[in-house]
């Protein structure tokens, strides 16, 4: 009886274990886009400049962008899903390069 009650609680330990490895691993990827969007908002480049720089191996990562038409800041968005469910989201709101309008 005690040999399976340790059974058990080494068991839902080890879930423990990997539910939390997954959940540091998706804060980090997500820690990871907002360092690199929160570098471009701090060197001069346009929003979209943002975007298109997003590395393409990071298909588990959605950056999501969008401004404020009141204030003129941005607030991004990074959330990192797996297997179609959210494990990290996280938010700021940066200020970016005005976007040159390139028609004549």
């Amino acid at each position: 009886i005690i040999v399976v009650s340790f059974m058990g609680f080494f068991t839902m330990a080890a879930q423990t274990n990997s539910r939390t490895n997954a959940v540091n691993e998706a804060t980090f990827l997500a820690q990871e886009e907002i360092e690199r969007v929160t570098y471009c908002s701090n060197n001069g480049y346009t929003a979209q400049a943002a975007r298109d720089g997003k590395p393409v191996n990071l298909t588990n990562v959605d950056t999501s962008i969008v401004q404020d038409v009141n204030t003129g800041l941005y607030q991004v968005i990074v959330t990192v899903k797996d297997g179609g469910e959210i494990r990290a989201k996280m938010e700021t709101i940066l200020p970016f390069a005005e976007e040159t309008d390139s028609t004549p």
